[in-house]
């Protein structure tokens, strides 16, 4: 029969290897979030700079035909 000692060692060692185990899980998601808020924020910017740039092409194409 396995005495107290070793029970609480292999009890303890399971754990750890639990909280090893979680904390990865919880590494990998937590990087994902990152991962996914990071290129939202570039689209959104992108989207941004497109609008822009077609607002100025379409003034000066206005531009052009009311001188036209």
């Amino acid at each position: 029969m396995k005495t107290m000692l070793t029970q609480l060692k292999a009890v303890a060692s399971a754990l750890v290897r639990k909280a090893k185990t979680r904390k990865g899980v919880l590494s990998i998601l937590a990087a994902f979030f990152v991962f996914q808020l990071y290129f939202v924020r570039e689209l959104l910017a992108a989207e941004l700079i497109f609008g822009i740039a077609f607002a100025v092409v379409l003034l000066l194409v206005g531009i052009s035909k009311i001188n036209s």
